[in-house]
């Protein structure tokens, strides 16, 4: 197994291309004509509820209680793409794994 650590521009561009291959060979043709995705950066309240999988009115109550980053011009919500990620990585659980190694560190400083 082979592990890569990509940051976001290069996941980005490997996502485009292996679209890129799917569509070309699903769609003889295509490739010449296909553009690379534009990711939108700035989301609408809709758009943020699709991206996160949650319904609206639970959008409008996690930005009302400060929970979830947001902008607001006028009456609309807006979201950035990045700072919902962060949001969403933000509530990781840690894997069992990780909680005996925490535990072993402790144990180790306390001198046990």
């Amino acid at each position: 197994m082979i592990i890569l650590q990509l940051n976001e521009d290069q996941l980005k561009n490997a996502l485009e291309e292996v679209l890129r291959k799917v569509l070309a060979e699903r769609q003889p043709g295509l490739e010449q004509t296909t553009t690379p995705i534009q990711l939108k950066e700035l989301l609408t309240i809709e758009e943020a509820a699709i991206f996160l999988n949650l319904a609206k009115p639970t959008i409008y109550s996690l930005t009302s209680r400060r929970e979830l980053p947001f902008f607001k011009t006028g009456k609309k919500l807006y979201f950035k793409r990045s700072e919902l990620l962060s949001w969403i990585e933000k509530g990781k659980q840690k894997t069992i794994e990780e909680i005996v190694d925490n535990l072993r560190l402790k144990r180790k400083r306390k001198g046990n």
